[in-house]
């Protein structure tokens, strides 16, 4: 499968119609960055799509091993707003 074959595929599979996003802030080491670039150079796509399709990959190969790990835990809750004392 060449490169652009690859990422027609990969743009079916996951696709970003899948909802709305969500803008988040991660830091890697700049390595990790930049042989990430590269490899979404090499295969004509933007890095950030590319990070998103590893990322999406990986939990649901998670998710295949772990079926738990897709499912709320009940006892899990969304922490409470911090509040500053002034």
């Amino acid at each position: 499968m060449s490169d652009v074959e690859f990422a027609a595929y990969t743009e079916r599979l996951f696709g970003e119609s899948r909802g709305g996003t969500r803008s988040v802030t991660v830091r890697m080491p700049e390595d990790l960055l930049t042989r990430l670039q590269r490899i979404a150079a090499d295969r004509h796509v933007p890095y950030q799509r590319l990070m998103k399709r590893l990322l999406e990959e990986s939990v649901r190969g998670l998710e295949r091993r772990e079926p738990s790990a897709s499912r709320p835990k009940s006892s899990r809750q969304r922490p409470a707003a911090r509040t500053q004392a002034r």
